[in-house]
């Protein structure tokens, strides 16, 4: 890979691991020449003086920025001056419901399409022995924490969930606590947990053992990513658990009114490459890291920098599309994606891989989701996140469990706000989204 890329952009390109104290590399002037930072971060390290002013070399980036757009080049703005590169925006979802089919068949009801059907069949999958073996041990729904059981649920009343920063249809920017679905949305999930509908064990489990226990025959639905149930070895692992299990995919569930429901995706911007200061005067090198950017995002580059070297690491067929070989996977990890600086296109990457897989692929990245921008949204001074995190947490648990009632989110809210400060954080949530154009 390093060879290639010497040959594509003249210069000497080596992979390094990201330092541990990353600031105190970048105030020793030894840090990597492009590296890897969140929104937050940069906006720190800018502060100091530590991060290189990308404005006077934007210009130069033009096959970047026609590989992504305008508008994502202007994500890695920090007061007004382009400080990072930003990878292209996918905003892709991974994630569905996932529903035991043979057991809808047993208790004789369809994949359902609204809140209303999906707690009935929660209700049948806990009390009417889905699995046949005369004893009343499953339940309807399992999952890993609050966010991940219920995430697609909130989209069911017109909300992407708590804490969400997002722009509606009509181009507003919205904070969800006030979406007028929130307070609905929370006593239906509290009455399926108080109904006893749900794994007791969700708010525990990790992720891989929620989808083991939906493996297990505990749940008949959970909340996965394609790649845990049908992809190996994981689909293998399921059908050594339970060889007549059938699972397929819930769509995101309508509104009561019939309208599209929504699924949040948190936006690619989050995260982004920034360069050293130190590196201010070296124009040579600079040069080169943008020849680099600017080839990763050409349509040879990017296939370099995808699938690695033609005859070695993939081949064309017959048909021109390209076949993995088994050295791409033997080097993948450890010489492929962190080429990626402009990012890539997903699902044609995801259709060369998994061809076979893309109808469960499809189904994901094709369910009706809104992009949320909270991750990207740098802490305003005098908003402690951190506090403010641990309040949301708390009290959303008790809501959600039903040991607060809903007449308590007003006040639940009010306390956020006057006592954590949380307009604080939306304000500049508005502001930083409008200074990059992310205003509808």
């Amino acid at each position: 890979m390093a060879n290639g890329l010497r040959k594509a952009v003249g210069a000497k390109v080596v992979h390094e691991k990201m330092p541990e104290d990353l600031a105190a590399s970048l105030a020793a002037g030894d840090t990597p020449d492009v590296f890897r930072v969140t929104r937050n971060e940069l906006d720190r390290y800018t502060k100091q003086g530590l991060i290189l002013d990308l404005s006077p070399y934007r210009d130069k980036l033009d096959d970047y920025t026609k590989f992504v757009g305008k508008d994502t080049v202007d994500y890695g703005k920090i007061d007004g001056k382009l400080r990072a590169i930003t990878p292209y925006q996918n905003n892709n979802n991974d994630y569905t419901y996932w529903v035991r089919k043979d057991w809808l068949d047993a208790v004789g009801m369809d994949v359902p399409t609204n809140a209303k059907e999906f707690r009935a069949v929660l209700k049948a999958f806990t009390e009417d022995d889905p699995d046949g073996n005369g004893r009343k041990d499953t339940f309807g729904l399992t999952g890993a924490s609050p966010d991940n059981t219920f995430k697609p649920l909130w989209g069911a009343f017109g909300t992407p969930g708590p804490g969400k920063i997002y722009v509606d249809d009509s181009g507003r920017i919205r904070n969800s606590y006030q979406d007028e679905g929130m307070a609905k949305a929370i006593a239906y999930i509290a009455d399926l947990q108080k109904s006893g509908y749900v794994d007791p064990d969700s708010y525990n489990l990790q992720p891989s053992d929620a989808r083991d226990h939906g493996f297990q025959g505990t749940a008949g639905v959970m909340y996965m990513p394609w790649t845990s149930v049908v992809k190996e070895p994981a689909a293998s692992v399921g059908k050594k658990a339970d060889p007549k299990a059938k699972w397929v995919q819930i769509n995101q569930l309508e509104q009561a009114d019939g309208s599209p429901g929504m699924l949040p995706v948190s936006t690619n911007a989050s995260t982004m490459y920034a360069l050293p200061a130190s590196l201010e005067g070296d124009d040579e090198k600079i040069q080169k890291i943008i020849d680099l950017i600017n080839y990763v995002a050409t349509p040879d580059g990017l296939r370099f920098a995808m699938w690695g070297q033609e005859g070695k690491h993939y081949k064309l067929d017959s048909k021109g599309k390209i076949k993995p070989l088994p050295a791409r996977f033997d080097e993948e990890n450890g010489l492929f994606f962190i080429y990626l600086l402009a990012g890539r296109k997903e699902t044609p990457y995801l259709k060369t891989l998994f061809p076979d897989l893309m109808k469960y692929i499809n189904v994901a990245h094709k369910q009706p989701k809104v992009t949320t921008w909270e991750e990207y949204v740098v802490t305003p001074e005098g908003y402690n996140q951190s506090e403010a995190d641990r309040y949301v947490e708390e009290h959303m648990v008790q809501l959600l469990t039903g040991k607060k009632r809903v007449s308590d989110y007003p006040p639940f809210l009010q306390t956020l706000d006057s006592q954590y400060g949380y307009q604080k954080f939306v304000d500049g949530a508005r502001k930083q989204l409008a200074d990059v154009g992310t205003d509808g």
